[in-house]
């Protein structure tokens, strides 16, 4: 347990720079100057938390959830004597929230970090927020401090995230453009035993972002892949979807371009597990539209949008009204957004069984002639296919004519 009378060492060790040789030995009963002292240390702007974090050594792998202790208790000392912090000293949310916790609470989190193995040479595939700073999890922090160097998708934006943690490391871009090309690179660096970690500008690599490639590449180089779990915007739309959605697929972005989206969507047409697609600000409305004329208006749908951050709002409504809600407000249209559609009822499954059948009749036959070479193939009833084939001959009609009027 983390006893009281252990905190000035704790704090003494947080950074170089304090006069340790004097205050590390302050008993107990002097801890208030102690405290003192290290407020006065803030107001003058004397502490840099960057400092420490950077002497981080990478062979000894000290938790960066000490340093966020650490950070915590200096914190506490200028709330306490009303010192306001310096702008150069930027304070974890993490830490804010260990200002309310008791620090015995705290020491099993550093216990924790301290007995998972993390080993040189190999990739760390590392979930980052996907909207708010304080998601970030204890494990990825410490192996955010722990590694020689981060694979990041944008690395301005990535440099910017790790900044907020009191964190700096050299960076390799890995897009989707260049993922190949630079997983020689990263291979190169863990065969010289450096420790590489994998992010995306937001939420869990390889998940309609890049990283599955690097993934690829490196598993077959013969090096080892450790995954960190924590934020996706997938999980977490689908933690507030409801019972509803029993089963889901992960379909990510469709197509943009109108009959190839339209493809996607016919395709999913019998498919029983819910859908969860993502899409752009700029095309949420095109989207919906297009899944109302897929689906039918009748299905459930969830619009989670702008999720963790701070105009966030979750709205469930059926395919029909998704249009009419989006456009009530424009500010609804704003963000990134994550759409979970319900699944194809048994009963509509089964009539629909046959669709990517026809589908792919009807692009050189008529309706007629694809219903009957439909029954010949399958077996099924012609008449059930006729109808079908004519539903969907005229919803491709639909679809052709609304293309045809926004190109206009």
């Amino acid at each position: 347990m983390l006893r009281r009378e252990h905190e000035p060492t704790l704090l003494v060790r947080a950074n170089a720079r304090c006069r340790s040789s004097k205050l590390a030995a302050a008993p107990r009963t002097h801890f208030h100057e102690y405290e003192r002292a290290r407020a006065a240390d803030l107001a003058h702007d004397k502490v840099d938390f960057a400092t420490t974090t950077r002497e981080i050594a990478r062979h000894e792998a000290q938790p960066l959830t000490l340093q966020i202790f650490q950070r915590a208790l200096l914190e506490r000392a200028s709330d306490r004597f009303r010192h306001p912090v310096p702008q150069k000293v930027v304070c974890l949310r993490v830490a804010q929230c260990a200002l309310r916790t008791a620090p015995a609470l705290m020491t099993p989190l550093i216990e924790l970090a301290h007995g998972q193995q993390f080993p040189a040479g190999a990739l760390y595939i590392v979930a980052t927020p996907i909207g708010n700073v304080a998601d970030i999890t204890v494990r990825a922090l410490h192996v955010l401090g722990l590694v020689d160097r981060v694979a990041a998708e944008d690395t301005r934006n990535t440099s910017q995230l790790l900044s907020r943690y009191g964190i700096s490391k050299p960076t390799i871009a890995v897009h989707e453009h260049n993922e190949r090309s630079a997983a020689e690179h990263v291979i190169a660096h863990l065969r010289n035993g450096e420790r590489i970690a994998c992010v995306s500008d937001a939420g869990t690599p390889g998940i309609s972002d890049p990283g599955a490639r690097l993934v690829d590449a490196v598993r077959e180089a013969g090096f080892p892949v450790i995954p960190l779990p924590g934020a996706s915007a997938l999980t977490t739309a689908l933690s507030v979807a409801g019972a509803w959605v029993h089963t889901f697929s992960f379909i990510g972005f469709l197509a943009t371009k109108t009959k190839q989206r339209d493809t996607q969507l016919h395709a999913l047409l019998t498919h029983t597990p819910a859908l969860v697609f993502y899409e752009a600000p700029h095309r949420i409305v095109e989207t919906v539209q297009a899944l109302e004329r897929a689906f039918g208006g009748d299905r459930k749908l969830l619009i989670a949008r702008e999720l963790t951050k701070l105009h966030e709002s979750v709205h469930q409504c059926t395919l029909a009204e998704g249009p009419t809600w989006l456009a009530a407000d424009a500010n609804r249209q704003r963000g990134e957004f994550v759409l979970v559609v319900e699944g194809a009822p048994q009963t509509e499954a089964a009539a629909n069984a046959h669709d990517a059948l026809l589908e792919t009749l009807l692009e050189e036959l008529s309706v007629s002639s694809a219903a009957r070479l439909a029954a010949t193939l399958t077996g099924a009833s012609r008449n059930a296919l006729y109808t079908r084939a004519l539903a969907m001959d005229k919803a491709r009609d639909s679809d052709k004519d609304t293309g045809e009027e926004v190109a206009q």
